[in-house]
C-alpha cells in the first residue's frame, strides 16, 4: 500500500478520501463479469487491486477498505438506479437493488461516493453526486433505508456567455462563446473533450450554430482546460457567420434564443394531468448574450427585469441596454426534479412563460433603431400571473 502512502501523506481526511476515490476511478477499470458466485459477492480487494479491474461492488469494497486503513470511517451503500424512491414500498427482495455506492463519514457529516464514476476531483462539500433517493447502508445494526438528500443545483452548473459583434447590418457577425461548467456539468464535459477527438466536437459545434445563427464562414480552435482543484471545465470558441440577417424593405431583422435554458424545459403536452413528471436533475444554468451594435440612438425603455418562480424553478431575465450593447441575461434554477400533478397545470404556464422569452426577434429600424419586440410586450403588460415585471434599479 506504499502507493497509498504515496498519494494520502500530508492530507486533511477529506482530501484523503478525495485522492483515493480518484485513484479508485481512474487506475481500477470497470468491468462486470456478473456471473455464479460473483453476481452478488465482490472479490476481495487484493485481487481488485493486483488485476486492476472489477465491478460496483469491487471497486466500492476496495475504496473503503483503503479507507479503513486511513482510519476513516466508511460503509457499502445498496441502492436502485430505476427504483429510486419506489424502495419505500417494495418487499424485502435480493433484485431490490442493482447498484453499490460508498457512504463516507468525515467529523459526523456522510458523504455519497460512487468509485465507477469517471474521476472526480476538488473539495468534498462540493463533488458532484446522483441521488437515488433511498439507500441501504450495509451498517451493523441498521436495517432501515436511509434518504439520500436531492443534489444540489450548486454542484451541476453551465455557465454561457455569447457575444454577438455587428459591425454592420450587411457584414458576417462574429460570435464569440465562453462556457463555465462546474460540478456535474464539468464532469461531463471533461469526460467528452477526454474521449472524442477535438475535430468531432468542433464539428459538432459548429453544426449547432450553423442551425441556430447562419452559415459558419470560419472558426478557431476550439480552446478548453480543466481546473482539478475547482472541478471546474472552461470552453473558448469563436466563429466568423453569415446569413446572419433577414431583410424587408429598410428593416433589418435577426433571431436568437437562449439555447442552454431552452434544453431544461421538456414542457408536457398535456396539462390535465394525473401523475407528476419529471422536470430535471437540480441544475443552475446562467445564460448571457450580448449583442453589440452599431452606434445608434436607442430608447433605454428596453431595460426589464423578469421573475417566474414555483416551488420547482426560478427563471429570471433581465435586459439592459447600454451605449453600443444590447445585455440579455437568464438564470434558471431547478430546486426539484419532480412536479407533483396537483401543481402540474401552473408550473407548465410558468415554463411556457420561460419559453416566451428565451426565443427573440430584433429589428434594426432606420427610423426607431434598435427593437426588442418582447420586451416591448412586456413593458404593455402583457404577463402572466406569475410573472414579476421590474422596470427601475437595473443600472
Amino acid at each position: 500500500m506504499s502507493r497509498v502512502e504515496g498519494i494520502t501523506q500530508g492530507l486533511s481526511d477529506a482530501e484523503k478520501v478525495i485522492a483515493i476515490l480518484n485513484f479508485v476511478q481512474k487506475e481500477i477499470r470497470y468491468l462486470g463479469l456478473e456471473y455464479g458466485v460473483n453476481a452478488y459477492k465482490p472479490h476481495l480487494p487484493k485481487e481488485v487491486w493486483r488485476d486492476r479491474r472489477g465491478d460496483c461492488k469491487d471497486k466500492t469494497l476496495l475504496l473503503i477498505s483503503i479507507l479503513d486503513t486511513l482510519s476513516i470511517e466508511s460503509y457499502p451503500a445498496l441502492v436502485h438506479t430505476e427504483y429510486r424512491e419506489g424502495l419505500i414500498d417494495a418487499l424485502p427482495a435480493p433484485n431490490s437493488f442493482d447498484h453499490v455506492i460508498a457512504n463516507v463519514i468525515i467529523d459526523g457529516k456522510g458523504y455519497w461516493l460512487d468509485p465507477t464514476r469517471a474521476p472526480q476531483s476538488g473539495k468534498l462539500n462540493e463533488i458532484a453526486y446522483y441521488s437515488y433517493d433511498q439507500a441501504l447502508i450495509l451498517k451493523k445494526g441498521q436495517s432501515a433505508l436511509t434518504h439520500m438528500p436531492l443534489d444540489s443545483a450548486n454542484n451541476d452548473q453551465t455557465i454561457i456567455t455569447e457575444e454577438i459583434t455587428i459591425g454592420d447590418y450587411t457584414a458576417p457577425i462574429r460570435l464569440k462563446v465562453s462556457s463555465l461548467y462546474k460540478g456535474k456539468s464539468a464532469e461531463k464535459m471533461k469526460s467528452r473533450f477526454e474521449n472524442d477527438h477535438l475535430s468531432k466536437i468542433e464539428q459538432q459545434y459548429m453544426q449547432f450554430y450553423q442551425k441556430q445563427y447562419g452559415q459558419v464562414l470560419d472558426h478557431q480552435t476550439i480552446l478548453y482546460d480543466y481546473d482539478p482543484a475547482k472541478n471546474q471545465f472552461t470552453v473558448e470558441e469563436s466563429y466568423l457567420i453569415d446569413s446572419f440577417f433577414k431583410f424587408v424593405g429598410k428593416n433589418v431583422s435577426f433571431n436568437i434564443n437562449a439555447s442552454f435554458v431552452n434544453e431544461q424545459l421538456n414542457i408536457p403536452s398535456s396539462q390535465n394531468r394525473q401523475s407528476p413528471f419529471y422536470l430535471g436533475r437540480p441544475k443552475y444554468v446562467h445564460h448571457q448574450i450580448k449583442i453589440h451594435y452599431p452606434q445608434q440612438t436607442v430608447s433605454t425603455d428596453l431595460d426589464i427585469s423578469t421573475v417566474v418562480k414555483n416551488e420547482n424553478f426560478v427563471f429570471r431575465f433581465d435586459s439592459l441596454m447600454m451605449p453600443g450593447t444590447y445585455l440579455l441575461n437568464y438564470e434558471f434554477t431547478i430546486n426539484d426534479w419532480i412536479v407533483d400533478f396537483t401543481n402540474a397545470k401552473d408550473v407548465i404556464a410558468d415554463m411556457s412563460e420561460v419559453d416566451n422569452l428565451i426565443y427573440r426577434s430584433f429589428t434594426y429600424q432606420p427610423a426607431s433603431g434598435f427593437v426588442d419586440a418582447v420586451v416591448g410586450d412586456l413593458l404593455r403588460g402583457q404577463k402572466s400571473r406569475s410573472t414579476e415585471i421590474v422596470t427601475s434599479g437595473l443600472r
